[in-house]
Parts: structure tokens; sequence; C-alpha cells
């Protein structure tokens, strides 16, 4: 078939996808959502229209800047700043360039650099730069860098990062989008009538996933079918345990929420949302509760890569290079060139470097 007519046949089916979808949401003249007019699964249709929308944007060549800032607090105690990071994201078919500053508040209103990173996405490999930051200036003793050609790691940061994290439908716990992860529910519904969250006229679907949890969606029905809310919990072994923590908690509940939209350049997308979690711990009591909110600005759909330096690294001299494939390591010298390969066996003795490091 001639890429033409492809391209035909994909609008003409697009357009009675929306054609159903209108029809099964009948409103009265003052915009009160009717009961659906079909027995069709419109949740699968809905929640499909909803990750062909977010594979839209993500195919666009494009630059941002994404700032999200998190507090957190244990119990009934009052949330207090944390950490905001600054992100600077550019995208072009398979490649992907995410440069992150994290600042850390530590109790104080004024924030302090505490780290950058980078993570570099060529398609079929990845590579990540960390760095420490000591009275504001880089700490080339804390600069690690490692590379894979597993996407696996890669994946998370991209949802979490570059697809603007909540904004997008996307949660620092799931490695899918919340739309992927309800249609693979066996119990998923539709509630018979549509809701509005901030104005905006939504169907609402829910469903749970054994492995995941329980997942409610409120999808856009006017706005290219975006997440506007989303609340998900997880009990028991729904929960990913952190061996790090003294407290295991027994259900976690997210909600993402108050999905601010803008267009840019013809294009609708999603430039702000908030997303609290809340955690229970194992003999009910309340535990740990964080809040972020997610801010997108400065997009760009036709950028100048080159002037704006991106997908390319600039590691201070000192950085230790690590490729997780061949399990081999090696030391950036000043002179721009990587010392000889030191053995798998002998890495932990030679650099030090922990899982705390990484």
């Amino acid at each position: 078939m001639h890429a033409h007519n492809q391209g035909r046949l994909r609008h003409i089916t697009h357009l009675m996808v929306l054609c159903a979808l209108q029809q099964a949401y009948a409103q009265d003249e003052h915009g009160v959502g009717h009961a659906f007019a079909s027995d069709v699964d419109r949740g699968a249709s809905l929640l499909q229209a909803s990750l062909e929308s977010l594979s839209r944007r993500g195919a666009a060549p494009a630059s941002m800047h994404v700032t999200t800032t998190r507090s957190e607090a244990f119990g009934a105690a009052d949330l207090s700043l944390i950490e905001r990071f600054e992100v600077t994201l550019h995208r072009d078919g398979d490649r992907i360039d995410v440069f992150n500053r994290r600042y850390s508040y530590s109790g104080r209103d004024d924030a302090t650099l505490a780290f950058e990173s980078q993570v570099l996405w060529t398609g079929s490999r990845w590579l990540q730069r960390q760095q420490g930051i000591v009275g504001g200036q880089p700490d080339t003793s804390h600069s690690y860098a490692y590379t894979s050609a597993e996407p696996t790691y890669y994946e998370r940061v991209r949802n979490g990062l570059t697809e603007g994290g909540p904004a997008d439908g996307f949660t620092p716990f799931d490695d899918h989008h919340v739309a992927a992860i309800l249609l693979e529910a066996h119990d998923r519904v539709v509630r018979p009538r549509t809701e509005k969250i901030d104005g905006v006229e939504c169907a609402v679907i829910e469903g749970t996933h054994d492995a995941r949890g329980h997942y409610t969606v409120w999808v856009d029905l006017a706005e290219g079918h975006l997440v506007r809310r989303a609340r998900i919990v997880k009990t028991g072994q729904q929960l990913e345990p952190n061996p790090l923590s003294p407290t295991q908690w027994s259900k976690l509940e997210c909600v993402i929420e108050h999905v601010r939209v803008a267009h840019v350049d013809g294009r609708t997308v999603p430039v702000e949302a908030e997303m609290t979690m809340g955690w229970t711990a194992s003999d009910g009591s309340p535990g740990l509760r964080q809040w972020l909110k997610v801010e997108k600005s400065g997009m760009d759909f036709s950028p100048d890569f080159e002037s704006a330096g991106a997908f390319i690294t600039d590691a201070p001299p000192g950085t230790r290079f690590r490729d997780l494939d061949l399990g081999i390591s090696y030391i950036l010298q000043e002179d721009g060139s990587l010392s000889h390969a030191i053995p798998e066996d002998l890495l932990n003795s030679t650099f030090a470097l922990s899982e705390g490091d990484e």
C-alpha cells in the first residue's frame, strides 16, 4: 500500500473513532453528561486514544524545560520543601538528551545546587552521567558515568522526566503510562456518566491490575484525550519493598490532578500537573506523604539542537565510566582519552563504587 493511502486510511480510521466517541457521550444543552448510548468497550477505545495522543506528542522533535518541586512530611506534620529538579530536555526521534540539576532545600527557603546528571539515549544505547556538587562547584571525585544497551532503566528516566511525569500520566513507581496499565486490568469498567474535572468533561474508567493496583483515570473528551486526573491505590504485594526503609508500607494512594493544558505551535500539550502520594504503615497509621508539582516551559517544536549543544556530554577529567554490559570501567584523562579497561572483579577496590553511588 502506498504511503499516501496508508496516511489517508489512518486519518479516516481516526475520524471514525472520534465520531463513535462523540455519539457515545451525548450531552444536553447544559453540558451535563448523559448515560452511554452504546455497549461497546468505550474504555479501551478511550485509553488507546490517550496513548496515541501521547505517542504523537513524543514523536515530534522538541526542546523544553521541566521543573519538578517536591515536598514531603511524615504522619500529620505539615509538608516542607525538600528539593527541586530543573531539567532541560531535547528530543529528536529516537534520540533523547536529559540534563537535570537537583536543588536541595534542607529546611531552608533558598535551594542549594546539590547534584547534576545527564541521560543520553541514541536509540540503541543510553549513557547516564552523575556529578556531585561541593560548594557550588563540580566535584570530580563524585563524577560517574554508566552506559548500556539495556533500555529498562532508560525507560523509567524517560517516563519520569522527558514525558513530564504526572503531567503526561506517568508515576515514579510504574514504568508504563496509567492508560496502558488500565488496558490490562481484568475488571475494567466505564462509569455510566461523565464527570467534569477542572471544567472539562471526562470519561471515568477504572479497574484493577492484579500486580499493580487499582487504577481510575479521567480521560478528556475534548482536548486530545489527555488524562486529566488519575487515582492509584496499591496494597500488599503491589507495593515495591524498600530494603533501606525501617518501615514497610501496607498501602499507597497516589493522585494526579490539576493538569493544565496549553496550545503550542498548533499542538495541545499538558504543561502542568500536581501529584500527591501517601503511604500507610502496616499498623494502619499514616506514614510518608509527598507532593510534586511539574511545570513545563520554553517548549520549542522546531529546535536548533546544534546551537543548544544537545546530544553531547561534557564530562570532566576524572569521571569514572562503567560499561554495564561488558563489566569494564575506564577513567577519563585530562587529554580526553580513556584509561585502560579495568576488570569487573577489581572495580570495587579500585573505584570504591557501591550501590549507593549508583
